[in-house]
């Protein structure tokens, strides 16, 4: 019974019209957020209404099933998570602790953790999980 919800909801996916609402929503809390970063006029709740938008059009987008969605999609689209999700551990655990040690050696501070939140890693795993799905798919790999 528990693998029946579990199977329910590994193949959860939306239909396909979402993927041009997804990328609408992106497009329009992108822009805001760029243009926050210039003027500055939003206060923190919107721009963290903005960021959480923007993260769920982009999930949006890669939940939304293709046009013709077969075995060979559903393939690519598990192998495009897999890779995201360990570039991102992989930024986590290594890239950003490396950067930011650098940057405090350079700063002639001393080293402090992580300076980090969940948004950055979010936003990097799912663009490279977008990334990645639509070269898969062009390359037929």
């Amino acid at each position: 019974m528990k693998t029946d919800k579990l199977t329910k909801w590994s193949n959860m996916q939306l239909p396909n019209p979402f993927k041009k609402v997804g990328y609408g929503i992106a497009i329009i809390c992108l822009g805001l957020v760029v243009g926050q970063q210039i003027v500055g006029i939003f206060p923190e709740w919107a721009r963290f209404l903005l960021s959480t938008m923007l993260l769920l059009g982009l999930l949006m987008v890669s939940l939304s099933k293709e046009k013709i969605e077969d075995e060979f999609i559903i393939s690519l689209r598990s192998r495009s998570y897999q890779f995201a999700f360990i570039f991102g551990l992989g930024y986590t655990l290594i890239l950003l602790p490396l950067v930011n040690y650098i940057a405090d050696l350079i700063q002639g501070s001393a080293y402090s953790p992580v300076k980090n939140d969940y948004f950055d890693v979010l936003l990097l795993m799912i663009l490279v999980q977008l990334v990645f799905f639509n070269k898969l798919k062009r390359c037929h790999c």
